[in-house]
């Protein structure tokens, strides 16, 4: 018994816009958090910004085109710290190091 079997030729095109890195550049630091703002921008005229930590790693969830999107992140994270876990000593040190990281961070807008 034969079995027919459907092939498929998949056409495409690939529209995928490439952008060169022309710059990179630390904004601004932060040594108790361990933080850098970042900014890397793009043959197009666009940019990112997101946190680098002191191992070297991009924080994902820290990233965005808006650096105002960025403090609001960094905002939540206190507002949470505040609700939830504020009673802890070092929390208290981290919560008024990220506002000033914050305050830093608006100084570039």
């Amino acid at each position: 018994m034969e079995k027919n079997i459907g092939v498929y030729k998949i056409v495409g095109k690939d529209i995928t816009k490439y952008r060169k890195i022309i710059g990179n550049e630390y904004l601004c630091v932060n040594e108790y958090l361990g933080l850098k703002l970042h900014r890397q921008d793009y043959s197009d005229g666009t940019c990112f910004y997101t946190l680098q930590d002191k191992f070297g790693e991009f924080r994902v969830n820290h990233g965005s085109k808006n650096l105002e999107k960025l403090i609001d992140v960094l905002e939540r994270e206190n507002q949470l710290d505040e609700k939830y876990i504020k009673s802890f000593p070092a929390i208290k040190e981290t919560i008024t190091q990220r506002n000033i990281f914050i305050i830093d961070i608006k100084k570039i807008l």
